[in-house]
């Protein structure tokens, strides 16, 4: 089953590092410690660009860059 057009995926916390991350195509990035400014101005400026890239993940980030 695909998800719905309207589908964001969430900020999630890895406990085990302490980081938030999103998962975007199947891809896990990082956007740094869990719960501060920083992390969730990353988690909001990856999912801008995910959507302004017809749902998808720029070549950079497909390719390990930052």
């Amino acid at each position: 089953m695909t998800k719905s057009k309207g589908y964001i995926p969430k900020h999630c916390h890895h406990k085990g590092t302490g980081q938030g991350f999103v998962r975007l195509n199947g891809r896990v990035l990082y956007t740094g410690r869990w719960g501060a400014p920083k992390s969730d101005a990353r988690y909001d400026q990856l999912i801008h660009e995910w959507l302004a890239n017809n749902r998808r993940l720029l070549e950079s980030r497909q390719s390990g860059g930052a």
